[in-house]
C-alpha cells in the first residue's frame, strides 16, 4: 500500500493569471452542469446512469470551443461520473460561474497536461508561478487548481511515495 501525500501551494498573483484561472473555472462549470444535465435527462427518458465513458464521448471537442484542454474536460466528466456514484444521486448541484452565490474556482489536471518545474508549472500554453513549500514530488498522482472565498489560487499536488509499513 503506497501513502499519498498532498502539497498545496499558492499561486502568486498578478497580471491576468487569476482572470485566466477564472475563465477555465468558468469552463469547468459549464461541463459539470452539462454532465449534470444530460444524466438527469438520459435518466427520466431512457432510465439509464450516464457513465464516465458516456459522458466523455458526448462532451467530446467541447474543449476547443471552452478553450481548455481536452484532458480537463475529461477529468471533470470523470469526476463527475465518481461524486454521482458515490452520493447515489439523479441530480448534483449545479456549479454557479457568476453572482453571489458562485462556485469557488476548481480545474482538475492530470499530470499530462500540466508540467511542473522548480516554482512554475505550465497549463494550456501559459506559465503560472508558485510558492514551494517543499521540493516537488517525484512521481506525480493527480494534480488540480483550487480558488479560496478572498479570491487566491492554489495548486494541489498529489503524489505516491511508495511503501507505507
Amino acid at each position: 500500500m503506497s501513502q499519498i501525500i498532498t502539497i498545496k501551494s499558492r499561486i502568486k498573483d498578478g497580471g491576468n493569471r487569476s482572470k485566466q484561472l477564472r475563465r477555465m473555472a468558468n469552463s469547468v462549470n459549464t461541463v459539470w452542469n452539462f454532465c449534470n444535465e444530460a444524466s438527469c435527462e438520459m435518466l427520466k427518458k431512457y432510465s439509464k446512469w450516464l457513465s464516465y465513458y458516456d459522458l466523455s464521448k458526448l462532451t467530446s471537442g467541447s474543449g476547443k470551443d471552452l478553450e481548455i484542454n481536452s484532458q480537463i474536460v475529461q477529468q471533470v466528466c470523470k469526476e463527475f461520473a465518481t461524486r454521482r456514484s458515490q452520493f447515489k444521486k439523479k441530480k448534483l448541484s449545479w456549479r454557479v460561474s457568476r453572482g453571489s452565490r458562485r462556485s469557488l474556482g476548481w480545474i482538475p489536471c492530470t499530470n499530462q497536461n500540466v508540467k511542473l518545474s522548480e516554482g512554475y508549472f505550465k497549463l494550456s500554453g501559459k506559465t503560472y508561478r508558485f510558492w514551494e513549500k517543499r521540493e516537488l514530488p517525484g512521481e506525480v498522482k493527480s494534480i488540480s487548481l483550487n480558488e479560496d472565498a478572498l479570491g487566491h489560487w492554489f495548486i494541489n499536488v498529489r503524489e505516491g511515495t511508495g511503501r507505507c509499513n
